[in-house]
């Protein structure tokens, strides 16, 4: 059985302890698993605001909170300086969600056991933020994108042709992350 994106959505949630806090979050997550599974085409991911964007993958996670698979939750963060409110996004997988993420995880264990690992690897790194994954996205893409090895300096340069800004700081955590995720060698 081919997997569809929602399904491998699901399995993300799953390894995840069926929660994950950000639609940010989840787009820098999926970018990063559509490298390490080999699935980029599926996703289609374009450069964005806040690095790599998929709508492929906005579309079905908005599938699966439509037909109850996952719960959307908004929660308030703050009103920014035009009086406009800044909105957070929390989803979990339903209990209807658990039994179809099981069995897509059936289905094709062995692209589960990546899933699983990436979040097991970021988990170990302290469960980056959706910032610090941004980053770390933006980099891989500039990176993947350039064909070559790059130095902070010439990613942080490289990154203004995307409006996307990098600091040195961004840069060093997201080598640690890349690294972690066997994405890249850590240079000597």
């Amino acid at each position: 059985m081919k997997l569809k994106l929602r399904d491998i959505l699901l399995m993300l949630l799953r390894a995840s302890k069926n929660k994950i806090s950000g639609k940010t979050k989840i787009q820098k997550l999926c970018y990063l698993l559509s490298i390490k599974t080999q699935k980029e085409r599926e996703f289609q991911f374009q450069a964005h605001y806040y690095g790599p964007y998929s709508p492929a993958v906005d579309f079905s996670l908005s599938e699966l909170v439509g037909i109850g698979f996952v719960e959307e939750k908004k929660s308030l963060w703050a009103i920014d300086n035009r009086g406009f409110e800044v909105v957070g996004y929390d989803y979990e997988l339903t209990n209807d969600g658990e039994t179809i993420a099981d069995l897509s995880k059936q289905s094709d264990n062995e692209t589960y056991k990546k899933i699983e690992n990436l979040v097991k690897s970021l988990n170990e790194l302290g469960n980056p933020d959706y910032m610090q994954l941004s980053a770390a996205s933006k980099a891989y893409f500039i990176l993947k994108k350039e064909g070559k090895e790059m130095t902070s300096d010439e990613i942080k340069q490289k990154a203004k042709d995307f409006n996307w800004d990098l600091t040195t700081t961004d840069i060093n955590k997201a080598v640690e992350i890349l690294v972690k995720l066997k994405m890249i060698k850590k240079q000597s």
